[in-house]
């Protein structure tokens, strides 16, 4: 039998988890292999040394989400430059940790590199090497000794430390555009939590369905995923550990909408969003000949 292949796309250009889920969700019970590919934050395989469909798939839905990001990003980062007659790359801040890769670098696909040095750096020295990303916890998974999973989050919790940046630095173009048309510009954005504050508002010995329980003040905003996050797989500390990066990411998703509102009520555009799509190939299940 031949393959399956299915499109999906974002719904929305700015996309919760919950909104991903509820299209990837039904790949879960599919018979037979659900073939991923890779993203601009996820490798194929996610982790060379571990086979396991689900956590794959669950991880495909987390970075989904970072690669609409992604695209919104590049896309006002773009729009706002060009217009502005300025060289993007002098002003995007580096990646945490990872001087020379910005938001650049992950549109250019060099995700793969950065967790090789991720990799390598962890092994010489991760509490240095995790104080430069503070919105890590240590370790990446509580619990856990994985260093190839370490590895992978590493990078994919930098990439959203260096979004909330980027989403600052777009919101300043934006008011440098409205300061040219002479009209006020867009108030001060809510500040992002550090990853202490966002413990604050836990419980000792923290879980998944405690940050869905809590609202970050200044953004009204409120995780929504699934507990367990995966239907056959329950690993307690990699649920809270992708929690909290989908609620960076929720917070980055949340103030681009507002940018982007923003524009249109003020300058009677909209800046282009783009629509993040991936294939999902699906193989059946070999039927054996009697």
């Amino acid at each position: 039998m031949t393959d399956i292949t299915e499109t999906i796309c974002s719904p929305t250009g700015f996309p919760t988890y919950a909104d991903m889920h509820e299209l990837f969700d039904p790949f879960y019970e599919i018979p037979g292999t659900v073939i991923l590919p890779p993203q601009f934050t996820l490798s194929d395989p996610v982790w060379p040394d571990t086979n396991a469909p689900d956590m794959q798939l669950e991880q495909t839905i987390s970075e989904f989400v970072n690669g609409q990001l992604t695209g919104v990003l590049a896309s006002f980062t773009k729009v706002a430059t060009d217009y502005l007659g300025i060289d993007p790359s002098s002003i995007l801040p580096d990646i945490p940790g990872f001087p020379g890769y910005n938001l650049i670098s992950i549109v250019e696909g060099k995700f793969d590199e950065m967790v090789e040095v991720a990799a390598q750096k962890l092994r010489d020295d991760i509490q240095y090497y995790k104080s430069l990303i503070p919105l890590m916890p240590t370790p990446t998974y509580p619990m856990m000794n994985v260093p190839t999973w370490d590895a992978v989050a590493t990078v994919q919790t930098a990439i959203n430390s260096n979004y909330q940046s980027v989403t600052q630095v777009i919101q300043n173009l934006v008011n440098w555009i409205a300061s040219i048309a002479d009209i006020g510009g867009m108030g001060p954005p809510p500040t992002y939590p550090t990853l202490d504050q966002i413990y604050s508002l836990l419980p000792p010995n923290p879980t998944l369905y405690d940050l869905t329980r809590i609202t970050i003040p200044g953004f009204g905003f409120q995780l929504s995923m699934p507990v367990p996050l995966m239907p056959r797989t329950n690993i307690p500390s990699y649920d809270f550990t992708q929690g909290l990066k989908n609620m960076y990411s929720g917070m980055s998703n949340l103030t681009m909408a507002t940018i982007d509102q923003w524009v249109r009520d003020h300058f009677g555009l909209q800046f282009p969003v783009p629509v993040y799509c991936i294939p999902v190939y699906i193989r059946p299940p070999e039927i054996p000949i009697p």
